[in-house]
């Protein structure tokens, strides 16, 4: 990619994905595993961005929870187990709770406990 190339699609230094299919890469890895989002992203915009650079993009940002401007009324708490593959081949997989807490559009989806989930319910 020429220098020209990477000042029209607004890229830093190094970078090698744009803007817009970094945002495409992050919602595509937030539905689905990075693998799949893989997959998807070569399927929808003929680019191949592996399963590997999807994890580091999503590992790159901090995001912020969401505030709640009004009172909540009810919520959805819902969880699940997830494997976590470890990084030492052999080594015995780890199992967590995932919890995800549902009100209107706003999802935050966290590895954490049913306590710490509910706890700020009062």
């Amino acid at each position: 990619m020429s220098e020209k190339q990477g000042v029209i699609l607004n890229l830093k230094p190094y970078q090698r994905i744009s803007p817009y299919l970094t945002e495409c890469c992050l919602r595509a890895s937030a539905n689905v595993s990075y693998e799949n989002a893989a997959q998807d992203i070569a399927r929808y915009t003929g680019m191949k961005v592996s399963g590997k650079t999807q994890q580091r993009l999503v590992h790159r940002y901090q995001f912020n929870d969401s505030e709640c401007e009004s009172k909540i009324a009810e919520i959805s708490v819902d969880g699940g187990k997830v494997r976590l593959r470890t990084e030492t081949k052999g080594e015995a997989c780890i199992w967590r709770d995932r919890r995800s807490c549902l009100h209107r559009y706003s999802m935050p989806n966290r590895m954490v406990s049913r306590e710490r989930t509910t706890g700020w319910m009062g």
